[in-house]
């Protein structure tokens, strides 16, 4: 039986974890409210801003902490509220904000109540599960240092983010988000062949929409029907992406870096699907840039802005293979640590101390004699 006063929502929640603050909003508890969990948690269950994702008169909701809400009904089932949510965020990654896809187990059953208070009913995945425990005081060191200096964004920029990145999805294949945002997730967390298949899938529905405005919209040719024309040139055995790729070139419409970092992903993508060779994360990123850049190509013949340059950094920087370095040549760290913490004690370890713990003959290691 549903509760007096709310609604029953969908909630979605993603990576990186971040605020959303309303004017006026601070959050600023101190090192010691994190470590006891003490700070003042209700602000985390709040709303702070709602956007048109056209499902009106209904629209998703971004809470406080960050969390995605989008009411359920029977036009709104779990599998669509899924796809709203990583519409919404690949509307904020092309406008510029870094954000990682919701994975199906982060879409969780909720319910809002009428001064717009949310709550979780049964976390799953591992950010509503981390969202859950931040509002409930519950989250161990590693989670609770979040809320400290944690990243933010006001509701202006929130807003920015995702009209510039509307305006740049507009004018891209409708189905460009089901491919575009796991690839560049799967890139962050360093899953360098799931990133390079759909990257490529991305580069293949950007061609196809440079292919159908500038070849196919203008294939009117004297002589010849339209429709046979038109025919012609959507034939895919005859038009594969390859030699749409080509053409494009030939014509301008792609830059020779462009095209080169085009076939670099196509090969990479070849060798791995038929014949699982090793993908490489030079192969892996080939295809991320070129998808980015493509991307741009079409922002740029509509006038629209879109940081190509910028995107492809944040995306860099979101792993660890690409990022800049940490340390100096000596190793020391180039950005010191504010706070740390002891490592939790582990048994045979010096700071297990004298506590007995189960000693195996047959796994203890020995060691090799240095003269073998």
């Amino acid at each position: 039986m549903r509760e007096k006063n709310t609604v029953p929502v969908w909630s979605g929640n993603f990576a990186p974890f971040r605020l959303v603050f309303l004017d006026g909003d601070e959050w600023s508890p101190t090192i010691e409210e994190i470590n006891t969990n003490s700070y003042e948690s209700s602000k985390l269950f709040r709303s702070s801003l709602n956007i048109d994702v056209g499902i009106a008169p209904l629209s998703l909701i971004v809470l406080f902490d960050g969390t995605l809400v989008v009411p359920i009904c029977s036009d709104v089932p779990k599998s669509r509220a899924l796809s709203i949510f990583n519409i919404h965020l690949t509307n904020l990654l092309l406008g510029g904000l870094f954000v990682k896809e919701v994975a199906p187990d982060d879409v969780t059953p909720g319910s809002l109540n009428f001064w717009g208070y949310h709550r979780h009913h049964c976390p799953v995945g591992r950010y509503s599960k981390l969202s859950q425990s931040l509002r409930t005081g519950r989250a161990d060191p590693d989670e609770s240092i979040k809320l400290f200096e944690p990243q933010k964004i006001n509701k202006k920029d929130y807003l920015s983010y995702q009209s510039v990145g509307s305006s740049v999805s507009e004018k891209l294949h409708a189905n460009f988000p089901t491919v575009f945002l796991p690839s560049t997730t799967a890139f962050c967390e360093e899953e360098w062949e799931r990133a390079l298949i759909l990257g490529w899938s991305s580069i293949e529905l950007l061609i196809d929409k440079i292919w159908l405005e500038k070849i196919y919209l203008n294939a009117n040719v004297k002589g010849i029907k339209q429709k046979r024309r038109k025919d012609f040139l959507s034939d895919t055995r005859t038009w594969s992406s390859s030699t749409r790729i080509e053409l494009l070139w030939q014509k301008g419409y792609l830059t020779d870096e462009l095209y080169a970092l085009i076939d670099k992903a196509r090969a990479a993508r070849n060798s791995f699907i038929h014949a699982a060779k090793k993908c490489t994360p030079e192969d892996s990123r080939s295809a991320i840039e070129a998808s980015i850049r493509l991307v741009d190509a079409i922002a740029s013949e509509a006038n629209l802005p879109f940081d190509f340059s910028e995107l492809i950094t944040m995306m860099d920087e979101s792993t660890e293979y690409f990022r800049s370095p940490t340390t100096d040549e000596q190793g020391r760290l180039l950005v010191q640590p504010k706070f740390w913490r002891y490592p939790d004690p582990a048994p045979g370890f010096e700071d297990w101390g004298d506590r007995p713990f189960e000693k195996i003959p047959e796994i203890e290691l020995k060691p090799l004699d240095e003269k073998a």
